[in-house]
């Protein structure tokens, strides 16, 4: 087991040494073994300081935290906590989130007759931050600014996006509520899961988010499928109508 000096802690684990002082003295990080004058810090610290700084970055305070580490020093797993916080909190996509300046966005999201960015802004879809605004997703944009290369107005697209984004919102609350009611139907409004628990749940949970966008794909794409058929075929039952009301051309015989 490696013995780490303050410096090399700090550079291990990719904290600042000021960090780790300040730590100490909130008693999130027990204080080091001391030889001599030195003070010698192990893997069990290395270990906590990669948990607070997980905990920081999803975005907890440092008293927080305190309590957490409180709850599972009395025979929890820490790890099998952060392993669930974990399923529940990480994004559902791979896309990143991009910083563009906020007058190229509008430039972009304008039209002849309207500036789309507020609208655009209510869905969510962007987040202004004075002079750069983040872009949730850049991949929407795109899709939006090709769509239109087809020949759609703006508006209309927007229109469509503004109807559907209510009931995506609605397919996944149902979703959330039907694992909320199940969790609570099994193991109580007031379960606390034990490590082998949080484990099980954590990769149940990873595995369900897979299920869920291969299931919503599967399905969508089903409906699609249908409603493409009978949209076709109407618009084949117009031409035939049309087509019959037409008048017969005198071939003259």
């Amino acid at each position: 087991m490696p013995d780490y000096r303050i410096d090399d802690l700090a550079r291990a684990v990719g904290v600042t040494v000021r960090n780790i002082r300040a730590y100490q003295d909130r008693g999130l990080l027990s204080p080091p073994r001391i030889l001599g004058r030195v003070g010698i810090y192990s893997d069990a610290h290395a270990a906590r300081l990669r948990h607070i700084k997980a905990l920081l970055q999803r975005g907890y305070a440092s008293p927080q935290i305190h309590e957490l580490f409180g709850a599972w020093e009395q025979g929890k797993d820490l790890g099998a906590f952060i392993g669930l916080e974990k399923a529940v909190n990480d994004p559902w996509s791979d896309e990143v989130p991009v910083a563009l300046p906020t007058d190229e966005l509008h430039e972009r999201l304008s039209s002849a007759t309207e500036d789309y960015f507020d609208r655009f802004t209510a869905l969510g879809w962007i987040k202004p931050a004075g002079v750069s605004s983040v872009v949730v997703s850049p991949r929407l944009l795109d899709a939006f600014k090709e769509t239109v290369g087809f020949g759609f107005s703006e508006g209309e697209i927007v229109e469509l996006y503004e109807s559907i984004v209510p009931e995506i919102d609605n397919v996944a609350r149902s979703i959330v509520d039907t694992a909320e009611h199940h969790l609570i139907a099994k193991h109580g409004a007031a379960w606390v899961p034990s490590d082998k628990e949080a484990q099980e749940l954590a990769a149940m949970l990873v595995r369900l988010r897979q299920l869920t966008v291969t299931t919503i794909q599967a399905a969508l794409a089903k409906a699609m499928e249908s409603t493409m058929e009978a949209a076709v075929a109407k618009h084949l039952e117009r031409i035939a109508v049309r087509r019959s009301e037409e008048p017969i051309p005198d071939t003259g015989s």
